[in-house]
């Protein structure tokens, strides 16, 4: 046994070493992308063009290549005995911070909850004007398949707005000590920046089992249902106007979501966990207990 000869004493501060460091959100949200989950589209794509936003404004050019990802996310499933607790972080990659000592504007993150290719709620960050918050809101009640067809409410869904914090958000720059590779500026227009952000998933759970703007039948998810993501950045609150993740194209287009190939590969929160579940290391530590106890 590969255990055998190693005190229980030992194993336990080993694991204890290794596991809680990733268990805490505040490092969580300025690690290193070693611990996030790359996002992709149709056909394992990442990446998204250079110098495609639509109002000039670099600081939300979302960029990335074949090989260097645009954007990503990570779960934090908080406790092992609920599937719909926990926390979903999303980080994008943007051309610079050009316009103030922080973002500026809203990033958006369009969820399709049914697989049916239309946003069914939006998790975004709002840092226009003093505004400093991540938010929740539902979609207008356009059809909500393409960008032509896509509004965004201004009232936020509670429990949003959730002030920024240390634990919720980050601005910082492409650098060693939360990018795994050697390229930090890949337009070449100057050193690219990460805005990572978090969202309570029983807010959103409980939210999109509500009937709204947008969503007429409430939808119910937990970590195991199958979602779309649609990622983009604007300088408004009620719409998009800027630059959608996944391709280069006018913010106006009336083609689909699915036919441009900008909702991301479905995927389950499940398979984005990135830290253990606090169980974890009890239940590995009882195990080996017992182990020891029937020698």
């Amino acid at each position: 046994m590969p255990f055998k000869n190693i005190p229980i004493r030992g194993i336990c501060f080993t694991l204890a070493l290794f596991l809680l460091p990733l268990s805490a959100q505040a490092q969580l949200i300025t690690s290193s992308t070693s611990l996030w989950n790359a996002i992709q589209y149709s056909g394992g794509n990442s990446s998204d063009p250079s110098v495609d936003q639509q109002t000039g404004q670099r600081e939300s050019d979302l960029v990335g290549t074949s090989t260097i990802p645009s954007a990503y996310t990570a779960f934090d499933p908080a406790s092992a005995g609920s599937l719909t607790d926990g926390t979903l972080y999303f980080r994008i990659r943007v051309a610079e911070d050009s316009q103030s000592a922080n973002y500026s504007g809203y990033v958006w993150v369009g969820i399709d909850a049914n697989s049916d290719g239309a946003v069914d709620i939006f998790a975004g960050v709002n840092r226009q004007g003093s505004s400093a918050q991540n938010v929740l809101r539902n979609p207008g009640t356009g059809s909500n398949t393409s960008p032509s067809t896509t509004s965004i409410v201004s009232t936020d869904l509670s429990p949003s707005p959730y002030t920024h914090t240390a634990s919720n958000y980050n601005w910082a720059a492409v650098g060693a000590a939360n990018y795994t590779g050697t390229n930090f500026d890949v337009d070449g227009g100057g050193t690219d920046y990460f805005l990572s952000f978090s969202i309570p998933f029983q807010a959103l759970v409980d939210n999109l089992n509500t009937a709204g703007s947008g969503r007429p039948t409430p939808i119910s998810i937990n970590q195991d249902t199958t979602l779309g993501f649609i990622i983009a950045t604007s300088q408004q609150g009620n719409s998009i106007n800027q630059d959608y993740n996944g391709g280069a194209f006018s913010a106006s287009s009336t083609t689909t979501f699915t036919s441009l190939g900008i909702i991301t590969t479905p995927t389950t929160l499940a398979t984005q966990i990135t830290v253990p579940e606090p169980g974890t290391l009890f239940l590995c530590l009882l195990g080996l207990l017992g182990r020891r106890r029937r020698k």
